[in-house]
């Protein structure tokens, strides 16, 4: 957890520095006074949080994972039922939920906090101007994955070996034609500048299913002035 201060000397705290544009999104766009801002925290953060809030400020707790879809118990499908009840055990030290994904009122109001959540959508921010550049782009397509589902192999296959054009008889495979870059980073200075030297940015599920999209990449994409093509 990264803890740091915004106006008048309240904190800030978010997970990790991959999310720090995200921070300063809702820093910028967000700020109310007496508010303060936990992004992504996880439960074990909870008593350090709590032992640094000053008096009469508003504990917000700024959601950016995906709940949605949820079983008949309420259950994410992609996390474990421990998961969720410590999780749920933490929102009870904050004031107001935030979340940028609407579908996620679904869990919420499943598990009695829909009084606190707040839609909260994701904006431009100038904590991309330090990146975006007029450059010659050095790579077709951008992708910042991890290549642990069917999913990302079977798209990353598509991009880099399935034959795709036939021309005067024959076979040209599409790793001849597109410059591909993968990234797996948390340091932000290596994730933006990549993503600066692209014709295109490219997402794919990190599961095995459409309605778990990363909002937050796409986001960054677009922040950086990129296409996304959406895998």
């Amino acid at each position: 957890m990264i803890y740091t201060t915004i106006m008048n000397g309240l904190p800030l705290f978010y997970s990790a520095r991959h999310i720090e544009s995200v921070a300063f999104m809702y820093k910028e766009h967000y700020y109310m006074n007496k508010m303060v801002y936990c992004i992504n925290t996880t439960p074990s953060d909870v008593p350090e949080i709590k032992n640094s809030i000053p008096g009469g400020c508003v504990p917000v707790y700024v959601n950016l994972e995906h709940n949605c879809p949820i079983d008949e118990r309420g259950n994410s499908p992609f996390c474990e039922a421990k998961w969720t009840d410590e999780f749920n055990a933490s929102l009870n030290s904050f004031d107001e939920i935030w979340d940028y994904q609407i579908e996620n009122y679904e869990y919420f109001k499943f598990h009695g906090f829909e009084k606190k959540y707040k839609f909260r959508p994701l904006r431009y921010t100038t904590w991309f101007d330090k990146y975006r550049r007029d450059e010659i782009p050095l790579y077709d397509i951008q992708m910042e994955t991890v290549i642990d589902t069917n999913t990302r192999m079977w798209t990353l296959m598509i991009l880099t070996q399935d034959p795709v054009l036939h021309k005067n008889n024959k076979s040209v495979r599409s790793y001849d034609r597109i410059r591909l870059n993968l990234t797996n980073t948390f340091d932000s200075d290596v994730k933006f500048k990549a993503k600066n030297f692209c014709r295109y940015g490219f997402d794919a599920p990190h599961y095995d299913t459409p309605c778990t999209m990363n909002c937050t990449r796409i986001y960054e994409y677009i922040c950086m002035n990129k296409p996304v093509i959406m895998g």
